[in-house]
């Protein structure tokens, strides 16, 4: 029992180092940052359906996740997310042409991190939209629903400025397969440039209420689903806000939201749900004309 017990922590070790090579993550364990200076979050990730199956084009940090594959063969298609994490401890003994212990081969950490290659393109996409969300903020033009008035209800959201990963390069760290529930999850973080750490205090001061909205996208639509879903809770929570600041509905709002705390984004009934809080700074309120 000893022995199966060390020779399963092996083949962790080694799956983890083959993961931190393809991730770039630091192996120092750090304590959660003041947001003012820096930023942490935890990120998860789904494990591809399809393991070892992914498009020509592969995927960077700015690229598009890679999509998986939809293969013909239905046992192919019926392998289960807890299979894959299996498979990679598998792969790797039976590479090391051991039983009992694990010995790191260039092929056998090749294999278990193409095996994960999907989950980690897709936090590298998840990640810098989410910081850039923290650091610079969202902005936002709302039109309420008005019945009365035959006004349909609109609203568009921008980013500030395009993510800059020279200014404020991110840094992955300890990732972790969770078999049951199907992820990968690591730790993300960046600093804040002086610059960026003064215009949080003008955030946070009193000058700019705390919000808070609930959204949802579809899973099926991947990391489109996850901007839909933020886009959703930033309309709530100004709504919510609004809601509670006028008796007469404006005709239009316009503004810019910063997202802070630690974001809070899971899966129920087939759709990404994300519970966000942010800073609210309204520019512009426009009201219907009174006769």
């Amino acid at each position: 029992m000893k022995k199966a017990f060390v020779s399963r922590k092996l083949i962790f070790s080694a799956f983890f180092a083959a993961i931190a090579g393809l991730f770039g993550l630091s192996s120092v364990y750090s304590q959660t940052p003041s947001q003012k200076k820096s930023l942490r979050i935890q990120i998860w990730s789904e494990l591809d359906e399809i393991p070892g199956v992914f498009s020509e084009d592969g995927a960077s940090d700015e690229g598009q996740a890679a999509t998986p594959a939809v293969s013909a063969n239905p046992a192919v298609e019926s392998t289960s997310k807890t299979a894959q994490v299996t498979a990679a401890q598998t792969a790797a003994k039976e590479l090391s042409g051991k039983k009992d212990a694990f010995v790191s081969s260039a092929e056998a950490d090749k294999r278990m991190v193409e095996l994960f290659r999907y989950s980690i393109s897709r936090a590298r996409q998840i990640t810098p939209f989410l910081m850039q969300g923290m650091l610079e903020g969202w902005t936002f033009d709302y039109v309420p629903y008005d019945k009365t008035r035959q006004v349909k209800e609109i609203f568009e959201m921008g980013q500030v400025k395009p993510y800059d990963k020279l200014l404020n390069p991110i840094t992955y760290r300890d990732p972790v397969p969770l078999e049951q529930e199907g992820k990968l999850l690591c730790w993300a973080t960046c600093d804040r440039t002086p610059m960026q750490q003064l215009a949080y205090e003008r955030w946070a001061s009193i000058v700019h209420p705390k919000i808070q909205g609930r959204g949802r996208g579809r899973v099926e639509d991947g990391f489109e689903g996850i901007q839909n879903a933020v886009e959703e809770a930033v309309k709530e929570a100004v709504r919510e806000y609004w809601r509670g600041q006028t008796k007469n509905k404006p005709k239009e709002i316009m503004g810019t939201v910063l997202l802070i705390q630690d974001p809070r984004i899971y899966i129920s009934e087939g759709q990404y749900v994300v519970d966000l809080d942010f800073f609210l700074q309204t520019d512009r309120i426009i009201l219907y004309s009174n006769y």
